[in-house]
């Protein structure tokens, strides 16, 4: 009985933190379902001014301050990160993951995928 208590204090960490890749028909469904839902563009500003998901904030992964400004979000509430195809927005999750961010989902294919998907979502600004 102690065993199985001391595995479950080492897995317990592991099962704390809710961090995965969705698609872009979970990601739609997980917008309209979560109301304290943040959505994050890890890209540049140069490709957020572009186009960006609909109440997306800005915040780039490649910057030197992306920790600093990321720990400014409530950790508490659930995050959708996307980038341009899922490869940034990955690293972006991980690092919030390594941080304590307790909920955290990757949009894989990135804003590509989603806006073939639900273009009625995505702003184009430009």
């Amino acid at each position: 009985m102690k065993h199985l208590f001391v595995l479950t204090l080492l897995l317990f960490p592991i099962w704390a933190f809710s961090q995965k890749s969705i698609s872009s028909s979970e990601a739609a469904q997980l917008i309209h379902d979560t109301n304290e839902l943040l959505i994050i563009d890890v890209r540049t500003p140069i490709e957020y001014d572009s186009t960006a998901i609909q109440n997306a904030m800005n915040i780039d992964v490649k910057s030197n301050n992306f920790q600093e400004n990321i720990q400014k979000i409530d950790k508490t509430k659930p995050i959708l990160v996307y980038c341009r195809s899922g490869r940034r927005s990955l690293m972006a999750m991980n690092t919030m993951q390594q941080l304590g961010f307790a909920e955290v989902y990757n949009l894989l294919g990135g804003i590509i995928a989603f806006k073939k998907e639900f273009p009625d979502l995505v702003i184009s600004k430009k």
